[in-house]
């Protein structure tokens, strides 16, 4: 989580979050500005689903853990926390080769977690853990072991790389962790804090820096803490970096409002909408794709649509029509695949949809869909997916879980 020197810096991040939708599942809550504010979401409010893709804010800004706070509407009873297969429910998948679910394991002391991403070979998987007094500590597991990372303060881990870096942020800023050894990624001058949001298998780690009331997208070129920071010029106001393809190729979004790509020399360009939307969010890169959703379109494309729309606070929060959207990085085109949102991507163009009716389908390049096994209870979400396409990672129900796939 991100730390504010001042008022302006709160107010201007606020007001950038203001304008994406964040999937549910990760950490945050609104109570945490004294802590910091999440730049993705991103990544999460408890009480938006998948399906409706909202955001919602409230004193703060809401990026994912609401219900993990104490008091946040979480259960009362702690779910069992031990690794091992799950039950699917009825509606599980008929396919001759079904995917199984298996809860992973959390630390001792540990109530709950979720998975916020994974490593493309499939190895590795990053997230945050809860207890019963702290609301978020960021952890990544490796195959079946779990391990808590040091930070000070809350915060989570939002990406890894085959090579076991994980990268996140806390209320000391951005960092990485390889080889048990916690790294602070350096600020230039003028900002005050930041967030890593991934990282690429070259060491390149896309985020947002924060400073005299400005936010701008950023790379650091290495993962140390002499590492090169590029900060990445918008038109106008500042920018966020939400993902970082493996030739790096940065995705994310506008202060002044749309989607936004900047190439491997940070040269930038607008990231085109599909067809029939007024906008939409990128949520994060896999091999040379950028994923999210669109908006369907409210008319004109002046702005969000009247009927679409309710106020929350005096916050606008979206409503739930919405497009699962994949965006090639070469050519920039994008593509609707279905409804709900894209959670995941590899090098190969495989997806993972999070749908609106709560399934989950793991999508050929050729369009057709393999069903998740579906553990019991209505909020589950896939958010990582392994380049052979049979590793999925993902929460189900506060824990966090693993699909395999066999192929």
């Amino acid at each position: 989580m991100t730390s504010f020197e001042g008022d302006d810096d709160a107010v201007t991040f606020q007001r950038q979050v203001s304008t994406v939708t964040l999937p549910p599942g990760r950490l945050t809550a609104s109570d945490l500005l004294a802590e910091g504010q999440r730049a993705r979401r991103r990544r999460r409010g408890r009480s938006v689903a998948a399906s409706v893709g909202a955001l919602v804010l409230t004193a703060g800004v809401v990026v994912g853990i609401g219900a993990y706070l104490p008091g946040g509407g979480g259960a009362a009873t702690p779910p069992a926390v031990g690794a091992g297969p799950l039950t699917p429910s009825p509606t599980a998948s008929a396919a001759p080769r079904p995917c199984t679910v298996e809860r992973l394991p959390l630390p001792r002391g540990a109530v709950d977690g979720a998975v916020n991403a994974g490593s493309p070979n499939g190895r590795y998987l990053a997230g945050f853990i809860r207890t019963r007094t702290v609301p978020g500590t960021p952890a990544w597991w490796d195959g079946s072991r779990v391990q808590r990372i040091p930070i000070s303060g809350l915060g989570e881990a939002m990406g890894v790389n085959d090579s076991g870096v994980v990268v996140g942020d806390s209320g000391s800023g951005a960092w990485t962790y390889a080889n048990g050894k916690l790294t602070m990624l350096p600020l230039p001058k003028g900002y005050t804090s930041g967030e890593a949001t991934a990282i690429n298998n070259r060491g390149q780690v896309a985020g947002v820096l924060l400073g005299g009331g400005r936010v701008a997208a950023v790379v650091w070129h290495g993962t140390g803490a002499n590492a090169r920071v590029e900060v990445l010029k918008a038109p106008k106001g500042g920018a966020m970096a939400f993902g970082i393809s493996e030739s790096g190729i940065v995705v994310g979004r506008l202060d002044e409002g749309g989607l936004y790509r900047w190439d491997a020399e940070g040269r930038g360009s607008r990231l085109a909408s599909p067809q029939g939307s007024t906008d939409g969010h990128v949520t994060g890169a896999g091999g040379e794709w950028a994923y999210g959703a669109a908006d369907a379109s409210g008319g004109d494309g002046a702005g969000p649509d009247p009927q679409l729309t309710q106020q929350s606070g005096g916050v606008l929060i979206q409503g739930d029509r919405r497009t699962a959207t994949l965006w090639d990085l070469r050519t920039g085109a994008a593509s609707v695949v279905g409804d709900g949102q894209v959670g995941a991507v590899n090098q190969r163009g495989q997806l993972v949809v999070n749908g609106p009716d709560n399934t989950m389908v793991l999508r050929q390049p050729d369009g057709s869909q393999r069903e998740l096994a579906l553990p019991d209870g209505p909020s589950r979400y896939a958010y990582s997916l392994s380049d052979d396409g049979t590793r999925i990672g993902g929460t189900s129900e506060d824990q966090p879980v693993r699909w395999t796939c066999p192929t």
